[in-house]
């Protein structure tokens, strides 16, 4: 965040002992553009759900944009290759479009 001069949201993402994540937004965001830097390494799918669940929350914000910067998806292509399908990459792309 120095180095774009910008500041972090405050914001809080825990796990309860059952694995549900919880999100919260401490500040308000409306009108902000907005944006995300996730890995979805693994566990892919908690990460993928995490940075979902996080997209959703900045919405009901009422963000004026978001943007999400994914790296390192080498699990879900790996699997996607192998199976010689994209679904699980298809089907992230829709969810976060």
């Amino acid at each position: 965040s120095k180095v774009l001069k910008t500041k972090l949201v405050n914001s809080s993402i825990r796990k309860f002992a059952d694995g549900e994540i919880y999100i919260e937004i401490n500040e308000n965001i409306r009108g902000n553009s907005i944006f995300i830097i996730q890995s979805i390494s693994s566990p892919a799918n908690d990460n993928l759900m995490e940075l979902l669940l996080v997209i959703d929350a900045l919405k009901r914000s009422s963000a004026k944009t978001i943007t999400a910067v994914i790296f390192f998806a080498d699990d879900l292509l790996r699997a996607s290759m192998h199976n010689n399908n994209s679904i699980k990459l298809s089907f992230a792309g829709e969810e976060i479009d």
